[in-house]
């Protein structure tokens, strides 16, 4: 027979969890997920565990039938959907005021509905008003906030903060915490906060964070005599350069700079696998830190040019007969103009002005500059043109690097690469130009750049439109957990571990093994499958067993300080800690049916919730819907 999910032992006990009733309780946050977009309503309604208990087995095994092939086929536009109820929900207030008009012949004009035609243009441009007063503007770094202050400055929570402080701490950090609310509130609010983190940022900004593992620091040539020994393996160096990027942002005060470091890794993309680059991809990765908050013309010379790149785009071995186009390509299509706004004649012009650098293949694996292989003629790309008559083309290279940085087509591909990343899956026309004109205005400065981002109205009514990818995913968790992560001693380490969850929802962080660097996009992570496996995720870490070594979790007696307390109080407190918010509507019901208590059961440190189901309490919140967006 099929274990029951649910047994009772009496009517007066609360119910035993086994196994199944553990993963059914994933049902409770895939219903509530098909809300947010991320679970088609028929699959989640499968497994919502509202149904009468006795009905459950049944649902479970025609489920499990049903569900054969897990994903294959979904056309999964359901990610769609939570960016439409803002837009939806205005209309609706509008009509309550037709019957107020002191017109009554208001009631004839609803057939022929002559403000129908208006209600579309007020959510499809609702910001379109205040934008073009933001450019017009000439005081970029202040005068956006001007606009956005009345729109934003409503009651605060009660946590201190309006809607636009959320979008800006949940957006610029890692993950927002309980703490990190209060250090937004104690600032002034979100703006006010994003300017002290830029202040307090400095280059090397979290580089001691998680520094623990010598091979990364390790010269080239130690490191691949290591692999070609069959020591340890170019993978598994560079998998430690993800697991101290992800112990970095959970851990990191500094979290203005490390958004920013995984927005510039992940547009100025070189994987961290195991290919022949792998010894130079850490020393990539600090390079773009150190840039992250500077100026782009300056980060993409560098990265351009830098070892890691060069080897990956094969332009290390690039020559004047052989030009590799590789690297020209990708520098155009990707790094700056973006795909469409080139021809074939720029990219080989581009690859032409690159040759002359090289790494030593195989030996010390050093870069170093050929005059001997540079490619010597007049080249133009796009409207930049260079007689190009040196043998050594440093120069030229440099004078191509910074035209391209500047170029009125690079700034509106980063710009709109950070409304995409930041603010909303589809970008807003008007935003993406007052961004790309602040980026050419100050020269490739970025700071300035975020600061317009940070005080556009776009922004501040952006809440619920950004879906967490898995590593995003994983190191939220950890953030809202209290996770700490120690220096590795065990084979299987916490911090090595988070990036093998982040690969289990998905995909690890800077794992995308193609130059175009991650999606920026909901799409390919709003599946059922990537939901299911973030449950598995959160209630292995929930329940303390996965990671277990080299980490160390908060006591209950540190989630509750103040027992005893009453269900109802534990729920709210966990609320503010897990969610960060007020308790949503629904969930008290969802732990006093896990739990077998009431709302107003009193809670001591041996009460059944704290004794019996505290992982799975955890995992409850975890799963909510509103931690899958940030």
């Amino acid at each position: 027979m099929s274990e029951p999910l649910v047994t009772e032992s009496s009517a007066t006990e609360p119910p035993t969890l086994t196994r199944r009733s553990s993963l059914s309780l994933l049902g409770t946050a895939a219903a509530g997920v098909v809300g947010a977009g991320l679970l088609p309503a028929a699959g989640a309604g499968a497994m919502n565990p509202a149904a009468p208990t006795a009905a459950r087995p049944v649902a479970r095994r025609r489920r499990r039938k049903g569900r054969r092939p897990r994903d294959r086929g979904l056309q999964y536009e359901s990610y769609l959907e939570p960016v439409d109820p803002p837009v939806t929900k205005p209309p609706t207030q509008p009509e309550p005021e037709t019957p107020t008009e002191p017109e009554t012949p208001a009631e004839p004009e609803t057939p022929t509905e002559p403000e129908t035609p208006t209600e579309p243009e007020t959510p499809t441009e609702p910001e379109t008003p205040t934008e073009p007063e933001t450019p017009t503007e000439p005081e970029t770094p202040t005068e956006p906030e001007t606009p956005t202050e009345p729109e934003t400055s409503g009651p605060r929570d009660a946590l201190g903060l309006t809607a636009q402080d959320r979008v800006v701490a949940g957006r610029f950090s890692c993950g927002l915490t309980a703490a990190l609310a209060a250090e937004v509130a104690a600032a002034g609010g979100g703006p006010a906060w994003f300017e002290q983190q830029v202040a307090l940022t400095i280059p090397d900004a979290g580089a001691d964070v998680a520094d623990w593992w010598p091979q990364l620091h390790g010269d080239p040539v130690t490191l691949w005599g290591r692999q070609i020994a069959e020591t340890e393996s170019g993978h598994e160096v560079a998998s430690l350069a993800v697991s101290r990027e992800m112990v970095r942002r959970i851990s990191s005060p500094t979290q203005v700079h490390e958004a920013m470091a995984e927005f510039w890794q992940n547009h100025l993309h070189v994987p961290a696998t195991g290919d022949n680059y792998f010894m130079w991809r850490a020393d990539y990765g600090e390079m773009i830190r150190r840039h992250a908050l500077g100026r782009f013309d300056q980060m993409l010379a560098e990265a351009v040019l830098h070892p890691a790149m060069l080897i990956y785009l094969s332009a290390g071995v690039s020559t004047k007969t052989r030009p590799n186009e590789n690297l020209g390509r990708e520098l155009l299509e990707l790094h700056t103009v973006g795909v469409g706004n080139h021809g074939e004649d720029d990219v080989k012009s581009c690859a032409r002005v690159l040759t002359g650098y090289r790494i030593d293949m195989g030996k010390t694996w050093q870069p170093s500059y050929r005059p001997t292989d540079h490619w010597t003629g007049a080249v133009q790309v796009l409207d930049f043109r260079h007689a190009n008559t040196s043998p050594a083309g440093e120069p030229v290279a440099q004078a191509l690097l910074a035209h391209l940085a500047r170029h009125p087509l690079t700034a509106r591909r980063i710009a709109t690469k950070l409304v995409r990343w930041f603010v909303a899956d589809e970008p807003s026309e008007a935003l993406v130009a007052h961004l790309a004109s602040v980026y050419l205005a100050h020269d490739t400065e970025i700071v300035p750049v975020l600061r317009a981002l940070v005080g556009s109205a776009e922004l501040a009514a952006s809440a619920g439109k950004k879906l967490r990818d898995p590593g995003q995913d994983v190191v939220a968790m950890h953030r809202v957990l209290g996770t700490t992560f120690r220096p590795p001693t065990a084979p299987r380490p916490a911090a090595q571990v988070i990036r093998q969850q982040a690969s289990t929802i998905g995909m690890a962080p800077h794992q995308w093994p193609t130059p175009d660097g991650p999606p920026l996009t909901a799409g390919p992570w709003a599946t059922p499958g990537r939901a299911l496996a973030s449950f598995r995720v959160h209630w292995a870490a929930a329940n303390q067993y996965s990671p277990s070594d080299d980490v160390t979790y908060r006591s209950v007696a540190e989630w509750l300080p103040r027992l005893p307390m009453t269900v109802r109080a534990v729920v709210d407190h966990l609320s503010r800690e897990l969610l960060v918010a007020e308790t949503p509507e629904g969930l008290l019901d969802v732990v006093c049916w896990l739990t077998g208590s009431g709302p107003e059961e009193v809670v001591t440190a041996n009460h059944r919730l704290v004794s019996r189901y505290w992982g799975q309490v955890l995992g409850t919140f975890l799963d909510h819907p509103s931690r899958f967006w940030r």
